[in-house]
């Protein structure tokens, strides 16, 4: 919401608060607007230098629309003590309506100390204002919130919505004695609508047979809702006489439903206002009736404290269907009409296509559509000879609600790594369909896309958790796809998930592989985050994603946004590093095995890790030199490897489907070293080629480890040997030679296995280790501060 435009005063009202103009009106007749009588004891009022002085703006504002009845059956009243410090806001509410603020239109007043009205660009820019308005979006079900700004002579009404501001000039109330009175009279006489109220949507409140349903909805039933965690045992449904038996929901679902009913206090913008909402959603098989869902609080949303504010104020709820009488997810938000010269799907859109496909693994579609009348309107009035100096084009927006069935968890439940990557491997699945039956890629395959969705296996009559492939809404043309050569506009994307060459190529067509190297840094972004690992502290998994995963605004680079020292040494030499033992990053099993190496997906992630760093070493970014970057030597997993085959597999998605379910069909369910044979003449079986593979690598684990370790030792000792230049290019024949050192005539910087080869990116955060840990090389581990388990995070 950074774009802002404005109106003259008389223009700015008429335009946004139309009232009727007949004499007859029964509007005008109930409310007749002020006269010359009010004009002249406004102006005698306001003479009173005596009074003024004795109140704050907001107070003394208070004081007049209460002493010269301004605003018939409405009260001014203050929000915030002028004591606090805070910005003086208060807001006009009727003086007879029962309905909790949340449920009501609010105008909201900003009082300033000034005689002069602050500039529109210098106003806008205050982050109290955006914060204040983001709030009343999240709270309330709202097309635009409108702010009045009051100073000591002038009156400023603004009009905020998603795509920017539309303000008016300010005028002066001291000079002309109409403005003040004619503006609180047209606040008394606009309808619901006209204040910002969405239409689509109706405040449930006590008395309400549907507020009495959503209390009962709350209530626990543990005897027919499915357990939600993963290998549960399902109960059998159950009919009451001759009725079928009643849909079923999830646990968690009820669960959710009931904590959105009565936010708790520490719930951000909701410590207050526990709103409740039926919503209507525009419906295809009976396009005149919209379907309607009871929700309570968001299940996911931006806070207004949080910075930037999200001008598509994506809310999504747990709501019950009065249809289909089952707890469903409705998304609401502001979604885009344009880019760029294309006009963008609905998301809704997307999911039928494919749902209709049957893709697997993609949530299922109930009703979706965009409301009527509901577009922003900041882009009508915008223009850029306005005499704004930082004018930004506003985007056109449009309110839009779809409904899926499933309600998902996120990836925070993951309990252990097998768990991991057979939720990935189930979104690659998806992925993988969209591509070859719709000609769709995702486009923002990122850590919140990807969700965990309960499932009831029927074959053994338990809780299955599978992946699902969330947040259709940007997708771009797969290169199947005859169109797929023109670029797509950019979108809105999780940048710190895109592939390299995607964000270092002067184009913007996306392809699989650049898609699936994205899934690789959610699985290495997860793992860190939620398992057990060599990060040495529990505050460490989070600077070292921070490290790793840090994007910065870049004009160099035709994406806008730079890449992570650590992420690009991750990709040049196959090989993760972690602080502060110089280690590589290794992953070991939770409890009550947490010191013992999680071998099959260390092994797994080594092998995926080594495919994307083929496939970038020759794409046309990864042939660039990339200065300032140390000269490090490439994993030992990559020695004696054909780059060309290896990047051939991230092209297509059978390779990585094959890895993944190699791997899920292997993975031992203790985690100990298993030797798997086939028996003479017969085929090799999945579980022999995955942990030949591991061998492969130098796999670490239970009697591997010690041999994997003999095999970098021997590399780099193979190393020390060679000459100085042999040397080089056999560990950097894709780098370009230090430019300061051979401008002195020297052959570079020597570097050994022991030294550091990587500059802090943030003083004691991160430092790119070579040598390998204790632990690798067999030697005893000293004794932790606490115990591995406990590093894990939640």
């Amino acid at each position: 919401m950074k774009a802002k435009t404005h109106l003259d005063y008389k223009t700015f009202l008429d335009t946004f608060w139309t009232v009727p103009t007949a004499s007859d009106d029964p509007l005008l007749r109930r409310n007749p607007p002020p006269n010359h009588y009010t004009h002249r004891a406004f102006r005698q009022t306001v003479a009173k230098a005596s009074e003024r002085d004795r109140y704050t703006p907001g107070e003394y504002m208070r004081w007049l629309v209460t002493k010269l009845k301004l605003c018939p059956k409405h009260s001014l009243s203050l929000d915030t003590s002028p004591l606090s410090g805070k910005p003086e806001w208060g807001h006009m509410e009727p003086i007879n309506d029962p309905r909790p603020a949340w449920a009501r239109p609010q105008v909201l007043f900003l009082f300033v100390k000034d005689s002069q009205s602050p500039g529109p660009s210098e106003l806008y820019r205050h982050r109290d204002v955006l914060a204040k308005a983001q709030r009343q979006f999240n709270v309330q079900q709202l097309t635009a919130v409108f702010v009045v700004v009051v100073g000591h002579d002038f009156v400023q009404p603004m009009r905020v919505d998603r795509a920017g501001a539309v303000l008016a000039w300010p005028e002066n109330y001291v000079r002309d004695p109409a403005v003040l009175p004619h503006l609180f009279w047209r606040l008394s006489v606009l309808t619901e609508t006209q204040l910002g109220l969405d239409p689509m949507a109706a405040p449930v409140l006590p008395g309400d047979p549907d507020y009495e349903l959503m209390q009962s909805l709350a209530e626990r039933r543990d005897d027919t809702d499915f357990p939600w965690e993963d290998g549960a045992v399902v109960p059998p449904a159950a009919a009451v006489g001759d009725e079928p038996a009643k849909p079923r929901n999830w646990r968690h679902e009820r669960s959710w439903f009931k904590t959105l009913l009565d936010p708790t206090e520490d719930t951000e913008d909701f410590k207050h206002d526990r709103s409740l909402w039926r919503l209507s959603v525009p419906n295809d098989e009976d396009p005149d009736e919209p379907r309607k869902f009871l929700v309570g609080s968001p299940l996911a949303y931006r806070s207004s404290k949080t910075w930037p504010i999200d001008e598509r104020n994506t809310r999504v709820y747990v709501a019950y269907d009065l249809v289909g009488l089952k707890f469903v997810c409705l998304k609401d938000s502001w979604r885009e009409v344009d880019a760029e010269g294309f006009e963008l799907e609905r998301e809704g859109e997307v999911l039928k296509k494919l749902n209709d496909a049957g893709v697997p693994y993609v949530p299922t579609l109930v009703c979706e559509g965009d409301l009527p009348g509901q577009d922003t309107r900041t882009p009508e009035f915008w223009s850029e000879w306005d005499g704004f100096p930082d004018k930004e084009e506003p985007t056109k927006l449009r309110h839009y609600r779809m409904v899926t069935e499933e309600i998902c968890i996120t990836l925070t439940d993951v309990k252990d790594s097998r768990q991991l990557v057979s939720i990935m491997h189930d979104c690659i699945t998806a992925h993988a369909a969209a591509a070859e039956h719709c000609g769709l890629l995702h486009g923002d395959i990122s850590y919140n896309n990807i969700l965990i969705c309960p499932t009831v296996d029927a074959t053994t009559n338990t809780v299955k958790w599978r992946g699902m492939l969330m947040d259709w809404e940007f997708p771009r043309l797969a290169p199947s796809h005859k169109d797929s050569g023109t670029p797509r506009p950019h979108g809105r994307r999780s940048w710190k998930y895109t592939s390299l060459a995607y964000m270092h190529a002067s184009d913007s067509v996306l392809t699989v592989c650049d898609e699936l190297e994205s899934f690789f840094y959610v699985l290495l972004y997860t793992a860190a985050l939620h398992l057990p690992s060599n990060l040495p502290t529990p505050d460490a998994p989070k600077g070292f994603l921070e490290a790793f995963f840090s994007t910065d605004l870049s004009k160099d680079s035709p994406c806008g946004w730079s890449v992570s020292q650590l992420k690009q040494l991750a990709l040049r030499q196959a090989r993760i590093l972690c602080a502060p033992n110089k280690d590589e990053l290794r992953f070991f099993l939770p409890k009550p095995h947490s010191e013992r190496l999680d071998t099959a997906f260390n092994a797994l992630l080594q092998e995926y890790l080594v495919w994307c760093h083929a496939a970038y070493v020759r794409s046309d970014a990864g042939r660039k030199p990339r200065r300032n970057l140390p000269r490090t030597y490439r994993s030992p997993a990559v020695e004696g490897r054909d780059l060309d085959e290896l990047a051939r597999k991230m092209e297509g998605y059978d390779a990585l489907k094959a890895l993944f379910a190699d791997a899920l069909e292997a993975w031992p369910a203790t985690q100990v070293e298993k030797v798997v044979k086939s028996e003479p003449g017969e085929v090799e079986l999945a579980m022999e080629a995955f942990w030949k593979e591991v061998a492969h690598m130098g796999g670490v684990g239970e009697g591997t480890e010690v041999a994997g370790v003999a095999h970098v030792e021997e590399e780099h000792g193979r190393r020390r040997k060679l000459p100085t230049k042999s040397r080089e290019d056999c560990g950097q024949d894709e780098r370009e030679e230090n430019p300061k050192a051979k401008a002195k005539g020297g052959r570079g910087t020597k570097r050994s296995y022991d030294t550091d080869v990587a500059p802090a990116v943030e003083e004691g955060l991160v430092r790119g280790p070579t040598r390998a840990s204790r632990r690798i090389r067999g030697e005893p581990a000293p004794v932790p501060e606490e115990l591995p388990a406990k590093r894990r995070r939640h």
